[in-house]
């Protein structure tokens, strides 16, 4: 089966039902993605650009918009690089009230083991936060 990249505004017109044709055509072709029965993959970048569109343009609440993408994350035909380390940051984004791409550097370090090296004071205390809580 086909697998298709999928940009933002995509995921946006199929989340917020906002336009007349594309959120239409962005529900079918996401009802195919929900049931199996198409590919889409998601680039780390596209969640992120999801975020921020959502929060900062359409002012959608933090929580709301982190279960909102987790429901999307759980869709049978939805790939991505690391399906795991996007939903922990969206938990972490959605619990720490951290920026969605330091909870991506948290979540991406602590899948793999690994540190983060940053200046950012609150990145580092998350960080080591998350850590002993594991």
């Amino acid at each position: 089966m086909l697998t298709v990249v999928v940009d933002t505004n995509v995921i946006l017109r199929y989340l917020l039902n906002d336009h007349p044709d594309w959120s239409i055509r962005a529900g079918v072709f996401w009802a195919k993605v929900s049931q199996g029965q198409q590919y889409a993959y998601l680039l780390e970048g596209v969640l992120v650009e999801c975020v921020y569109v959502l929060l900062k343009v359409y002012h959608v609440p933090r929580t709301e918009l982190a279960n909102r993408l987790l429901n999307f994350l759980e869709m049978p035909g939805l790939k991505a690089s690391s399906l795991p380390v996007l939903r922990d940051s969206l938990k972490l984004f959605r619990d720490h009230n951290v920026d969605v791409v330091d909870a991506l550097l948290i979540a991406t370090a602590q899948t793999n083991s690994w540190t983060v090296e940053s200046f950012d004071h609150d990145l580092a205390r998350l960080s080591q936060h998350e850590s002993s809580s594991r």
